[in-house]
């Protein structure tokens, strides 16, 4: 699993934050937009949604608990824009929930080219492309190039 390294202090604070605020507020990632609300999500088999229960995260250093608003899930959802973030990872989160499992021979090698496929695109293209990937395996257009 790739995640984001947090600062090594005591706090752990997020390498974006600076003193003026987040540094990448405008692309920040999703789970940014959500917070302080979580989501627990999965993809079933066979269905075109996923299924997702949402939850408060409460924590001290949100300011954002002191403000009178009150908000409801969907509004919160669609004033960050985390629907559009939504439909773009609910196709990935299809592929890391699903239940098909990718055997027991060689699980190491396929978890190693799932991995690069996933958090490193360059060597993943080299690997394709420089090695007999295309000699071993029948690619239909457009997909090879």
């Amino acid at each position: 699993m790739v995640k984001l390294k947090m600062g090594t202090d005591g706090e752990q604070i997020c390498p974006f934050v600076t003193e003026k605020g987040c540094a990448i507020y405008e692309d920040r990632p999703a789970a940014c937009r959500l917070y302080p609300i979580g989501r627990a999500s999965t993809m079933v088999d066979g269905e075109k949604n996923s299924r997702e229960k949402f939850f408060i995260v409460r924590e001290s250093h949100c300011l954002g608990f002191q403000e009178k608003k009150s908000w409801t899930i969907g509004e919160w959802l669609e004033h960050e824009g985390v629907n559009e973030y939504n439909a773009m990872n609910d196709p990935w989160l299809g592929i890391i929930t699903s239940s098909k499992r990718l055997g027991d021979e060689e699980a190491t090698k396929k978890f190693q080219v799932f991995f690069l496929a996933s958090y490193n695109l360059d060597k993943f293209r080299q690997f394709i492309f420089e090695s007999r990937f295309f000699d071993l395996f029948e690619i239909n257009p457009p997909y090879r190039v």
